[in-house]
């Protein structure tokens, strides 16, 4: 029983680290028009509360190279406007009447590998937390078997259980990557 709760909390941190590189990696801007650029701009409201710019925008994207956000509270406007530009998204907003337009410009080819070069750091990454989660089950399983809540046996089933549940996931983490790549190098 114990064996399946330790495999079943491998196979939830690593289905988590999964879903948090996905999302940093969907953060980086590609060129293509996206909501998503704006999903982690946190924004100060009132008495020095934040609130994501989604809960108290409407972001819509009209054209191609246009992301248009309208604050529902008119005057939250300039502190939108202040953590757009200190997200460093490489987007400059511009403040016509009550909205918040955003051109989303294009990426030269040298700004597109540099963002490869991002994508591939936060792949490694990934891939030395994945390494990380492996080290910590199996240290997790040898003291168990020390403390004689394993047998031997049990503990060398549950180590290779890990190391092919590792092996599975590795080729996610660079398949999101090769993802992220393909959709960088070839926005038209």
């Amino acid at each position: 029983m114990e064996n399946q709760n330790l495999l079943s909390n491998l196979n939830d941190q690593m289905y988590s680290l999964l879903e948090y590189i996905n999302k940093e990696l969907s953060m980086i801007h590609a060129g293509k028009n996206s909501k998503n650029l704006f999903d982690n701009i946190i924004v100060e409201v009132y008495n020095n509360n934040f609130l994501k710019l989604k809960e108290i925008a409407s972001i819509t994207t009209p054209k191609l190279s246009l992301v248009r956000i309208e604050p529902w509270d008119k005057t939250l406007i300039k502190n939108i406007k202040n953590s757009i530009i200190k997200k460093d998204i490489g987007i400059n907003p511009i403040i016509e009447e009550n909205i918040i337009l955003c051109y989303i410009p294009q990426l030269s080819l040298e700004r597109r590998r540099e963002l490869v070069k991002v994508c591939s750091k936060i792949m490694e990454e990934g891939k030395i937390k994945m390494r990380n989660i492996r080290r910590d089950f199996i240290n997790k399983v040898k003291k168990l078997k020390k403390e004689k809540v394993f047998s031997e046996d049990i503990e060398s089933k549950l180590i290779k259980n890990i190391e092919e549940l590792i092996k599975k996931n590795i080729p996610k983490i660079e398949n999101l990557f090769i993802n992220k790549e393909k959709e960088i190098i070839n926005v038209k």
